[in-house]
């Protein structure tokens, strides 16, 4: 209930900022404190231990020892959802088309579920809330939450974007560069990658969010708005572009002013609790997105039967994208470290914190998996 609570205000918070006792026997017997103090150090030495020490690097032996370890930490049963893009990322609908799901839980008592969310905001939002334990997306909304207590951890990479975002703008709104923005109204998703790339981009011909009109809209919204002429501007992946590309123009790609990574984030107090079947969602991460990217032409099919959008957009998305799970842990906190300023700046957010903290990398060391 507290989750679902903070979660609540913090959304309504981006809209509006932006428009025990006993005593020993013998001299043997340790007091109670001093066996928490004990049970602590050695759970210290045994997380250091497992992560010197990773359990699935892949040959038989380590995947058995990984899925061993999984079942022995769950007690019953346990049920597991991830929020997915509707329109977007193609590892969820990969994995399930392709049964890697089924292959990776199903001898498990472990329920493991796709839920589809219109961006990643609103899957934030629901793993805020407690019903999502997994997200995929940009960093930006994580940020935002953690900005605001929520415990979620960045522990893998997805894909990096490669002009998967853009600035579309309407072919006879007299709009040629971006100083022509000016005074102009443009749709974006709040506290998003793409916010985050459109005041960046503006920034480097001194305009800021004072200078233009900003339309607050999901990507379906931006879309109709561009089509009625409501708005001059929109902010669209590559792959939605292509549904406005007969009435809109590209101003600007977003790898010319920021890196775009799509990470796997988790609820940390549920990765915490089961440390081993988090790193067996990392596995099965990985192995829907290896084949994504040895089989690319049924991974484009596969992503229009679950999207619904035409050949065209599809081969877009695919093509945009550099897939691979590895952390560049380096570069993510570098990007991020950048967002953090520039959501503080913005007003997006209002506590400031390490942008080294996002990252968790023991799972994936669990996983058996190399960083970048």
């Amino acid at each position: 209930m507290k989750k679902k609570l903070l979660c609540i205000l913090l959304a309504a918070a981006m809209v509006a900022g932006l428009t025990a006792c006993g005593s020993a026997s013998t001299e043997k017997q340790v007091s109670a404190e001093e066996e928490k103090d004990e049970a602590a150090e050695d759970d210290s030495k045994e997380s250091e231990q497992t992560a010197e020490e990773p359990a699935g690097s892949g040959d038989s032996d380590d995947v058995d020892e990984l899925k061993a370890a999984s079942e022995a930490e769950i007690e019953g049963e346990l049920t597991i959802s991830v929020g997915d893009h509707a329109s977007d990322e193609f590892v969820w609908k990969v994995a399930q088309a392709k049964g890697f799901i089924e292959e990776e839980f199903d001898e498990d008592n472990i329920t493991f579920n796709v839920e589809t969310f219109s961006g990643g905001p609103t899957i934030y939002e629901a793993l805020a809330g407690g019903s999502l334990q997994f997200g995929i997306g940009s960093t930006d909304p994580i940020i935002n939450y953690v900005s605001n207590g929520i415990d979620i951890k960045i522990i893998s990479e997805l894909e990096i974007g490669d002009k998967n975002m853009l600035i579309a703008v309407a072919k006879d709104s007299g709009i040629s560069t971006l100083e022509d923005l000016a005074g102009k109204k443009v749709a974006c998703s709040v506290g998003t990658f793409r916010h985050n790339f459109l005041l960046t981009a503006l920034k480097t011909v001194d305009l800021t969010a004072d200078d233009f009109e900003l339309l607050n809209l999901q990507t379906n919204d931006i879309i109709t708005a561009l089509q009625a002429g409501e708005a001059d501007a929109g902010v669209l992946s590559a792959n939605n572009y292509a549904k406005v590309s007969d009435i809109a123009d590209v101003l600007a790609y977003s790898d010319e002013y920021k890196t775009n990574y799509h990470v796997l984030g988790v609820d940390n107090e549920f990765a915490k609790k089961y440390p081993y079947t988090t790193a067996r969602v990392i596995r099965l991460t990985k192995t829907a997105i290896d084949w994504v990217k040895e089989n690319r032409e049924e991974a484009i099919q596969i992503f229009i039967d679950a999207t619904g959008v035409d050949e065209a957009a599809a081969t877009i998305a695919y093509d945009t994208l550099a897939f691979g799970v590895e952390l560049d842990t380096e570069g993510i906190i570098s990007d991020t470290s950048a967002t953090i300023q520039f959501s503080l700046d913005n007003g997006i957010i209002t506590n400031e914190f390490d942008a080294a903290d996002l990252l968790d990398d023991t799972y994936i060391k669990l996983a058996g998996i190399e960083e970048k």
